[in-house]
């Protein structure tokens, strides 16, 4: 009897299956813990079964057979989405030149050139593990080039994202690579007459639009697309795949953001395919590839995105994980980016303040609240030292203003990589105009008659001095790479990157390397270094890029900083953005992972306690606590592999840590996405801060020496009353709590902060290094300096240091303050007279006891106006230029933000001109002569003449420094400028207003540049 057809099909299937099973490679399930996703192996399979955010099961089954295609199936139900599945891996590699850390490289100039290679699977074992509440599965038999390694899908309970990664290792040195990946599968119903293809494709264009596209089937090749969100869709009969990469991680750094078409798909007789890719040339000169250090394993990946509908039903979701390419707004914080070359003032220069950069939609539409520009990079003529450069910068503020509004806002900066090492970037909290070396015949400081003050710095002392005295900030951008290779590590013991200005560095995701789970490992190492030499500096994002527009991948070249600030100001006011920045109030992130809150309060001397509160869209891969002894640097991770997508949780974590002196905390996905904060500091994170202290007291102590007009007078009847006494009323009046004031002198000023004897000192306190180095500092909020008070009839005898630094000369000083400490440093010849009582050295040197008082200029000028025997000379000019602050215990970040925050608000508020208008300009009713309010006054019209070393400028002469040129910024713009000499007939000092000289009434902190009186 003939064997009927169905007996010869099973006879056939068993032979088959017997074959397969024999062939079969294991797999070693030990590693697999009971949890929501389950594995099981049997024969020549291996299948995981694992629940979908709606509950429905997935099942992916995979062959144990090295001939049979790896994925056998993926189904929900009776919808079987891919069938017949294989990983694509391809890549080129070349040979890195310059070290792990060099951008300035490109492999195919190399002398041997690169190899391109295909990866090749054959399976030859398998295992399974847990991870969390997640299963991964891993395939070895994957070799592309000088790698070799396998592959490993991921399952996540509650989700239908699957991540398909090689894993990979090299043991070659200095590689350098890139890869392309995908996934290829068969698709019999696609096939039409002619082994012609009908498979339907989605994605959004390069602008953001839904589009369809039927793949036919005549292109044997892959087919690039350009596409918003790096994803494309593809239908697969049971249902669509979308296929995306890892939104930063996959994107090494570049100078260009160009859309290369990253995603691909292709349709040929029966299968298709879709990936990711790059391209190994741009047509620039740098382009560095990713990094393989030899013997670390590479986790190259690609992420599946499953659905058992149509290909739109695919995309949709794949948007969420980015939040749509938009950073979300969160309560108490707006966004701030950094360091981006848009040459956008020469083209408003030529298109008109009105024309719209293609930059702003973009990043408007990111969700970016603040950003900050740095033109003339390349551009413009940043190192003239004209007019030219004058006019460029009022252009600069002018185009920015034009651009800002109560939503957006563009803050001027510069990466003036000119004196102090590397490439760096400066910002002012206010318009600054400034030349980056000297002019032919020009002083540090000169006054201008369109722009005011305008500086010039021929070294790094002067530029120091220029950022103290107008407030700015510093830092070292893209640290150990591109210009700044080397750095900051040569400049650590420079004044410039000592000083507090000098925050520290960027942050970016360079170079790549995909062996790290984390990003930007070059400038979190830096942290860590800096941190355990000591130095209290901060990173933050910077982006570093060059034009774009709304077609362009910017996202993925993204990162972001969370500022804390209830509001945008308006751009007369950016500095208010920077001051959290100063101050550390922020986080960094790529996006994907937000820290709204990190406390480590709660730790101990050997223990770091982290409460943290987090959200974020992949499933979480592990947080960090990275701590340091000042020595070596130390990191405990908490895998997070039971956290699901699109979570938000507070968690606490500890880790043991003997010796701790700093600690920071980072979270990190399984896409390589997250999020940072900087070092706490173990002197500071257990310690209840004396605000806390304060205000459950109900009372701040506010120190004051009582002998220094007019910032702190103590009257007959013992009560206090000057410009800093007013002030820490007001401060007293912010907290809701009384104010008491205790008397400190100079010589104890610290000693009684640190005894408790006080809370904060308020006294017209210099900021000095020694100080910085014992106590905190306020923000600035009167710039100053020494001046000579002298009898009337020596006004001309004493103008410099040179004329009063001569036997004979006798100089009186009072112990414990800046003056004894300057005068000691300065004179060598002179005799030192040391007169306990600050208030009576005036009378000393009018009756003759001494011939000189140095004492700040506001003191001199005070002083001179209430006694015509005395003259303050050169107080326009002071022999020194320094900055006022208040001091607090050191290192009490929450009192100390609390302080700069009420200087801020002092600032917004007009009260910090007020206070300067009471007791330094003019009259107020009560007080007593010679001790409160100034009575009548300063005689200070003749101080017309604005001088710097042995230079000098008279207001009506020409400078030779100064080429005067037609302003070119349109008219239609407010103009911010102010002139440097009197417009009127009535005498007035340069730059002043209501009479008073600039440099009395002048705030460090002030983002707004006085107007002309």
């Amino acid at each position: 009897m003939p064997w009927s057809r169905l007996a010869v099909a099973s006879l056939l299937l068993l032979i088959g299956a017997s074959r397969s099973d024999a062939a079969a490679v294991p797999i070693d399930l030990r590693a697999v813990q009971p949890g929501p996703v389950s594995v099981e192996a049997e024969g020549a399979a291996v299948a995981v079964a694992w629940p979908d955010e709606t509950g429905r099961i997935w099942t992916a089954t995979f062959s144990l057979d090295p001939e049979r295609p790896l994925i056998t199936s993926i189904a929900v139900g009776d919808a079987v989405v891919v069938s017949a599945a294989q990983p694509i891996y391809r890549g080129e590699t070349g040979i890195r030149r310059r070290g792990w850390n060099a951008f300035f490289d490109y492999p195919p100039s190399h002398p041997d050139g690169t190899r391109q290679a295909q990866g090749m699977f054959t399976l030859r074992s398998a295992r399974a593990r847990s991870v969390g509440d997640r299963i991964e599965l891993f395939f070895d038999g994957l070799r592309m080039g000088p790698f070799d390694g396998g592959v490993a899908y991921t399952f996540f309970p509650g989700s239908r994202l699957v991540q398909q990664e090689a894993v990979l290792t090299t043991y070659d040195a200095d590689v350098a690579y890139y890869y392309d990946a995908g996934l290829e599968m068969a698709a019999a119903a696609d096939r039409t007459a002619g082994n012609n293809m009908q498979t339907a494709i989605a994605y959004y264009d390069a602008r953001g639009d839904l589009t369809h596209e039927t793949a036919s089937g005549l292109e044997p090749e892959r087919v690039p697309v350009r596409v918003r969100h790096r994803t494309v869709a593809m239908q697969t009969g049971g249902g669509s795949v979308a296929v995306f990469p890892a939104p930063h991680q996959y994107f090494f750094p570049r100078d260009f953001t160009s859309n290369l078409g990253y995603l691909w798909y292709r349709a040929w007789r029966g299968r298709v395919a879709l990936g990711i890719r790059q391209i190994g040339d741009t047509n620039w000169q740098f382009y560095p590839w990713m990094n393989a250090p030899p013997g670390r394993p590479q986790r190259m990946s690609l992420f599946l995105l499953l659905t058992d509908g149509a290909p739109d039903a695919a995309l949709e979701p794949v948007l969420r994980y980015t939040n749509a390419d938009r950073f979300p707004a969160m309560d108490g914080y707006k966004t701030l980016s950094t360091h981006w070359h848009l040459a956008y003032t020469v083209q408003a220069l030529a298109n008109g303040f009105d024309w719209t950069p293609p930059f702003k939609p973009v990043l408007q539409a990111m969700g970016v609240d603040a950003s900050i520009i740095m033109d003339f990079h390349g551009d413009g003529h940043p190192r003239d030292l004209t007019d030219l450069r004058l006019d460029e910068l009022e252009a600069y503020f002018g185009a920015l203003r034009a651009q800002s509004d109560d939503d957006f806002l563009l803050i001027p900066s510069e990466e003036a990589n000119v004196h102090l090492g590397g490439h760096w970037a400066v910002i002012f909290p206010k318009p600054v105009y400034w030349f980056m070396d000297r002019p032919e015949g020009g002083a540090f400081e000169m006054p201008h008659p369109e722009y005011g003050t305008v500086y010039s710095t021929a070294d790094a002392v002067e530029l120091l001095d220029l950022v103290r005295r107008e407030g700015g900030y510093m830092y070292q951008t893209h640290p150990r790479t591109k210009g700044s290779t080397g750095y900051p590590d040569r400049i650590l013991a420079t004044d410039h990157f000592q000083d507090p200005s000098y925050l520290g560095a960027g942050w970016k995701a360079m170079p790549s390397d995909l062996s790290s789970r984390r990003l930007g490992d070059r400038s979190l190492d830096l942290l860590d270094d800096l941190s355990n030499l000591g130095h209290r500096k901060r990173i933050f994002g910077e982006v570093d890029v060059f034009q774009f527009d709304a077609t362009h991948e910017l996202y993925a070249h993204m990162n972001i900083n969370y500022v804390k600030l209830d509001r945008l100001p308006a751009f007369d006011d950016w500095g208010e953005v920077l001051a959290p920045l100063a101050s550390g109030e922020y986080f960094t992130t790529t996006g994907e992972v937000l820290l709204p809150e990190v406390d480590l309060s709660a730790s101990t001397a050997d223990r770091i306690v982290a409460r943290v509160s987090a959200a974020w869209t992949f499933p979480l891969h592990a947080a960090e606590i990275v701590w340091g002894d000042g020595a070596e640097t130390h990191r405990e991770v908490i895998p997070l592999g039971d956290t699901g997508e699109f979570g938000r949780e507070t968690f606490e974590w500890s880790a043991e840590a003997r010796g701790w002196t700093w600690a920071r905390v980072a979270l990190w996905d399984v896409a390589g996405n997250g999020a940072f904060v900087n070092p706490v500091w173990h002197d500071t994170a257990s310690r209840a801060s004396r605000l806390e202290v304060l205000l459950e007291r109900g009372e701040i102590r506010v120190g004051t020496t009582g002998d220094y007009r007019p910032f702190s007078y103590r009257r007959a009847d013992g009560t206090f009353e000057g410009f800093d006494v007013d002030a820490a009323r007001s401060l007293g009046a912010a907290l809701g709590v009384r104010v008491r004031f205790v008397q400190t002198s100079w010589p104890t000023l610290v000693d009684d902060l640190h005894a408790g004897r006080y809370d904060i000192a308020m006294s017209g306190i210099t900021r000095t290094r020694d100080r910085e180095a014992v106590a905190s500092l306020s923000d600035g909020y009167l710039s100053i300096g020494k001046s000579p008070l002298v009898r009337s009839e020596d006004r001309d005898r004493f103008l410099d240091l040179d004329a009063i630094d001569r036997p004979g000369v006798r100089i009186g000083v009072n112990p414990g303050g800046t003056n004894e400490t300057f005068v000691r440093a300065s004179i060598t010849r002179a005799q030192i007279v040391v007169i306990e009582d600050n208030l009576s050295i005036p009378d000393a040197v009018a009756t003759g006891r001494v011939d000189v008082m140095v004492t700040d200029n506001v003191e001199a000028v005070l002083v001179a106006s209430q006694d015509p025997r005395l003259a303050a000379v050169r107080p326009e000019a002071p022999l020194t230029r320094e900055e006022l602050s208040y001091m607090l215990p050191r290192d009490d970040e929450a009192f100390l933000n609390r302080v700069d925050a009420w200087l801020r608000q002092m600032r917004l508020d007009g009260e910090l001109d007020r206070l300067r208008e009471r007791w330094m300009t003019g009259a107020a009713p009560g007080g007593t002569a010679g001790a409160g309010p100034v009575q009548r006054r300063s005689n200070v019209a003749s101080m017309r003449t604005q001088r710097s070393g042995s230079n000098a400028t008279v207001c009506g002469a020409s400078s030779t420094a100064i080429v005067n040129r037609p302003v070119r910024s349109p008219s239609s713009i407010r103009s911010t400028r102010r002139s440097a000499c009197p417009s009127t007939a009535r005498p007035t000092p340069s730059g002043s207003r209501n009479g008073s000289p600039a440099w009395v009434w002048r705030s460090s902190i002030s983002t707004r540049r006085p107007s002309a009186s």
